[in-house]
């Protein structure tokens, strides 16, 4: 099977390649070497842009989400594949509830391990859907609704994928709509008031100090 057209456009040059090389020789964990910092960069600025700031499992707009990080995912593990560390198809963007709270350094979603470390790219491998393998809306469209200031998501599984209802099931994604129709709905959000946000005495004491630089 052929790479995805979304993993194309990453292009490690000779420059990646010697600080790569200067990682693997300073020994421990390549990963976490800062000598990469600039490769990693190059990495996680593509898939970004590649899939619109959007988590590659779950497929949440993570744009207007302070708090939300999306971070590099390898597919397959670097624990477990670490050949495969810097290999483009390997790689993606994910929010950190469904890389490091739900798959980790999981392999079960592989039906057989072994076959993985030679046929990589053979999609049927992956039970889940493969961020660069399978067009994840020719298997599960993602609905979004707006309600007031809130939105609500909707997770349709099509034409009863097997790779859908998997990956549904494995990234509880029935959990994110819960969440987000609770939380349209006011349940466990707190309205905070402006005027909470302050003691009032501290504001007027900051709106005197203008005041007498008028």
């Amino acid at each position: 099977m052929n790479q995805h057209p979304s993993t194309s456009g990453l292009k490690l040059d000779e420059s990646d390649l010697i600080l790569i090389k200067e990682a693997i020789n300073n020994g421990g964990k390549i990963w976490e070497n800062e000598v990469i910092e600039p490769v990693k960069k190059k990495i996680k600025a593509f898939f970004r842009q590649a899939l619109n700031e959007q988590c590659c499992y779950c497929r949440r707009d993570t744009t207007d989400e302070f708090n939300m990080v999306l971070d590099i995912e390898h597919i397959l593990p670097k624990s477990v594949f670490n050949h495969f560390m810097f290999s483009p198809f390997n790689l993606s963007i994910s929010c950190k509830r469904c890389n490091m709270e739900i798959k980790k350094e999981d392999t079960s979603f592989l039906f057989d391990v072994t076959l993985a470390k030679e046929q990589h790219d053979d999609s049927s491998n992956y039970q889940f859907l493969h961020p660069n393998f399978d067009v994840y809306a020719h298997h599960i469209n993602v609905e979004i609704y707006r309600y007031g200031e809130s939105r609500l998501i909707k997770y349709v599984v099509l034409s009863n994928s097997l790779k859908g209802i998997y990956t549904k099931e494995y990234f509880k994604l029935d959990l994110l709509e819960r969440d987000s129709f609770d939380s349209a709905q006011g349940l466990d959000v707190q309205e905070l008031k402006y005027s909470q946000l302050m003691d009032r005495e501290i504001i007027s004491e900051i709106e005197q100090l203008f005041k007498g630089h008028g």
